[in-house]
C-alpha cells in the first residue's frame, strides 16, 4: 500500500492568514489542530501513536542524533510528532528530518518549515535533499539512529540501501521503519534481517544506482511492537567484503 500526498489547501490558507500562530511554541497544542486537519495519508493515525514505543529506548540508549526519512509523506507532521516526544525526555538530541524535494511544491517546503518554527522544538533540522544520496555525500550527517517513515515497500528499502551505500549505516547503528501498517511488513525487514547471501543477490537483482551493503548484519534489538510500532534493529557488524 503506497501512499498519497494529501490535499493541503485548508492547511496552507491557515498557515497563510496566520490562524496558528497562537500556537507558536506549543507543540503539543499544535499537533492536536493538525490532526484536526484529516490530513493523514495512511487510513489509521494511531500508527502515530505508537512511535511512543520509541521512547523507552531512547532514553536506555540516549542517541545524540536521530535522522527521520521520509516525513513528507505527511508534511512533517511524524517529525514534530516524534521530535516532540524526544524533547520531554530532557535527553540532548538532533533531529534530522530529510525530504524528498521534489515530492513537494515550494508552498509545500514552506509550509513544513513554518511549522517546524512554530512549534519551538529547536532540536529539529529540516533537509530538502533533490538527490538523497548525493546530499549526504556532499552533507554528511552523523546519525545514532536511522527512521524511515513508511512510504511504500520499494521506497522504502530504496532509502534503507541509501543510507548504507553512503556509509551513514555502521555498525552500533539503529534502524527501524516507522508509521508502517502491519500488512505492510513485508520485504523491508527481510531485506534488513536476510543472511548476507539473501541482501548480495536481492541488490544484485534490484540494481540501480544505490546498491546497499550485503555485508551489514542487523539484530532485533526490540521485539515488543504490536500490530503498528516499529521493529528496532541495530547494525551489529561489517563483514568484509
Amino acid at each position: 500500500m503506497e501512499k498519497q500526498l494529501a490535499d493541503t489547501n485548508l492547511y496552507e490558507s491557515l498557515v497563510e492568514t496566520k490562524s496558528l500562530e497562537q500556537l507558536r511554541n506549543n507543540p503539543d497544542s499544535l499537533l492536536s489542530t493538525i490532526r484536526l486537519f484529516d490530513i493523514y495519508p495512511t487510513t489509521d493515525p494511531s500508527c502515530y501513536e505508537h512511535l511512543h514505543s520509541l521512547v523507552p529506548i531512547f532514553c536506555k540508549r540516549t542517541p545524540g542524533s536521530v535522522m527521520l526519512l521520509g516525513s513528507e509523506m505527511d508534511f512533517g507532521y511524524s517529525l514534530i510528532y516524534l521530535g516532540n516526544l524526544l524533547r520531554k525526555t530532557d535527553i540532548p538530541f538532533v533531529l534530522h528530518g530529510l525530504f524528498d524535494y521534489f515530492s513537494l511544491t515550494e508552498d509545500n517546503r514552506k509550509l513544513i518549515e513554518y511549522l517546524v518554527d512554530l512549534s519551538g522544538i529547536s532540536q529539529i533540522k529540516v533537509h530538502f535533499a533533490q538527490d538523497l544520496e548525493d546530499y549526504l555525500i556532499y552533507h554528511p550527517i552523523h546519525a545514532d539512529w536511522i527512521l524511515v517513515n513508511h512510504i511504500s515497500p520499494q521506497n522504502d528499502i530504496t532509502i534503507l540501501r541509501t543510507m548504507e551505500s553512503v556509509s551513514l549505516v555502521q555498525p552500533g547503528t539503529v534502524v527501524a521503519r516507522v508509521n508502517c501498517p502491519a500488512e505492510c511488513r513485508d520485504k523491508f525487514y527481510e531485506y534488513l534481517l536476510g543472511a548476507p547471501v539473501y541482501k548480495r543477490t536481492l541488490n544484485e537483482h534490484i540494481g540501480g544506482r544505490k546498491q546497499g551493503r550485503w555485508n551489514l548484519i542487523y539484530e532485533k534489538i526490540a521485539d515488543t511492537y504490536d500490530k503498528y510500532d516499529p521493529m528496532l534493529t541495530e547494525c551489529v557488524d561489517l563483514l568484509n567484503a
